[in-house]
């Protein structure tokens, strides 16, 4: 199978957020093989602790400053072109470091499926749960709370 790779500017709290995309794909996807991860982080002791500590073998953490928004967005691909890791042929793509993987096998199977040399998706934009997990949600993220009621 073409190996895939997702590349993730994750620097300043964006760190915390790549950890939970991390285990979006764990929980998501028995199967590790062909399946690559770079980080790139202004916290790298910090994602190499929690790879060591998770025995995760297919995660590169790059280090790089602690851009802030919107530095970390606009720089993203030029970070990529300098210090990225293009070892392995195959599939490299973006993916912004507070997403979570809902449906990886779906997802997987439609990226390499494609014959372009250009791939563009659509940001799946403001999410927040439904139900009884949004007062989980609102619980453990205050600000989100604060922010929506002035919204």
């Amino acid at each position: 199978m073409t190996p895939l790779t997702f590349m993730s500017v994750a620097t300043n709290r964006y760190l915390d957020y790549w950890f939970k995309m991390y285990e979006s794909y764990r929980t998501h996807n028995q199967e590790l093989d062909n399946v690559f991860f770079q980080v790139f982080t202004d916290r790298e002791s910090e994602a190499l602790e929690y790879c060591k500590k998770n025995d995760i073998s297919n995660v590169s953490v790059i280090a790089i400053p602690g851009y802030s928004w919107p530095e970390a967005t606009i720089l993203r691909y030029e970070i990529f072109s300098g210090l990225g890791i293009f070892e392995l042929p195959g599939i490299y793509a973006h993916i912004d470091a507070d997403m979570l993987f809902i449906d990886f096998e779906e997802m997987r199977n439609r990226v390499l499926s494609l014959k372009e040399d250009l791939l563009f998706v659509t940001h799946p934009g403001f999410f927040r749960p439904k139900g009884l997990k949004r007062f989980d949600f609102y619980s453990n993220k205050p600000i989100c709370l604060a922010k929506d009621i002035y919204m």
